[in-house]
């Protein structure tokens, strides 16, 4: 079976390629063998030549990431753009992005965790202020969790404590606040815990949730809603798509001097793009545009779309951007839910 996806699904050889790439410069010996395993079941001799192209993109993908930040410990002058900022696990956090440390540009986004004296500030916000570079440091304990490598999934690559909020200068700001804080801030005004669901499961924003409300959400099972996934994007996307094709029913001159279905998709896609603008643009909310991009694309363009073939085309493009998404739990759930949907789809075609 195996054999006959590589034969008719070329790009499926190139993504598992891809990422033999990453876990051979990786050295990880168990997802090493396993994926070795998969790729020698998946190529035949006529895929030979995808299956280097992926290794060697693998390779130049993690070749090209950003690592941790070379910044020794200690104090440093570090300076920023607050992308959001809120309590986590018990602690103010904020994430800064476009980061310099004394005066030297870095690359990726850095997390500063704050003790005292805590305050709000409005993501937006350009801040200074003197950081005690501490990198996360592993116990040397068999299969503990790898908190410094799940940062990197984030695209954070420096990590530190400013222990008095006070000390923090706050030396520009952005000019509007944003559609999306507006959003936030009307929701405020609701009833909690009400308003704290609302705003995480329609902006995103998760910094008021408590701890026995997101305890309840993972009890039934429905965790997931509260992060903005491929879930909200396959919604946005069907609603976006019934209203514009709501609106060419509405106007038949319109809808039969153009192509209803194809105009309808691209809507879709539209819609997809303004929601992961609205939310904010981080990793999660990317990867899963660019899997719902990459499907609602390929039924758009090409009429009748190769599931499949979408969601290799869009693993490729995740893990290439993003090489340490690989070991992103949320990317391979959402991966292999997918990959389970599309086994089931192709199996009830088998059977009228």
């Amino acid at each position: 079976m195996l054999r006959h996806v590589g034969k008719t699904t070329p790009l499926a050889v190139v993504f598992a390629g891809v990422c033999l790439g990453i876990l051979v410069v990786h050295r990880d010996i168990t997802p090493l063998v396993f994926t070795g395993v998969l790729v020698l079941a998946l190529t035949g001799p006529q895929r030979f030549v995808h299956l280097l192209t992926g290794i060697v993109t693998g390779v130049v993908a993690l070749c090209l990431a950003p690592g941790w930040a070379d910044v020794p410990e200690g104090r440093h002058l570090v300076e920023g753009v607050v992308e959001n900022a809120g309590f986590s696990r018990g602690t103010y956090k904020i994430a800064l992005e476009g980061v310099s440390v004394d005066h030297r540009k870095v690359r990726g986004s850095a997390l500063i965790t704050v003790y005292e004296h805590v305050a709000a500030i409005d993501p937006g916000s350009r801040i200074r202020a003197y950081m005690t570079v501490r990198p996360p440091r592993m116990y040397g304990n068999s299969g503990e969790f790898d908190y410094q490598e799940y940062l990197l999934t984030q695209g954070i690559t420096l990590a530190g404590v400013v222990k008095d909020f006070e000390t923090i200068e706050v030396i520009g700001s952005s000019a509007s606040p944003g559609f999306r804080n507006r959003v936030v801030s009307r929701l405020d005004a609701f009833a909690r815990p009400e308003s704290e669901v609302l705003k995480a499961v329609l902006a995103g924003d998760r910094s008021g949730l408590v701890y026995s409300l997101t305890d309840c959400f993972a009890s039934l099972g429905i965790a997931h809603l509260m992060a903005i996934s491929g879930l909200h994007m396959g919604i946005i996307m069907f609603l976006g798509y019934t209203a514009v094709f709501g609106v060419l029913r509405l106007i038949p001159p319109l809808s039969l001097r153009c192509d209803a279905p194809f105009v309808a998709k691209t809507g879709g896609l539209i819609a997809a793009l303004g929601y992961t603008l609205f939310v904010g643009a981080t990793i999660p909310t990317l990867r899963a545009a660019i899997m719902a991009g990459c499907v609602i694309g390929s039924i758009a363009f090409l009429r009748k779309a190769n599931l499949l073939e979408s969601l290799a085309l869009s693993g490729i493009i995740i893990v290439f951007l993003w090489p340490a998404s690989l070991y992103s739990a949320s990317f391979l759930l959402s991966f292999s839910a997918v990959l389970g949907i599309i086994a089931v789809c192709s199996r009830l075609e088998t059977y009228p």
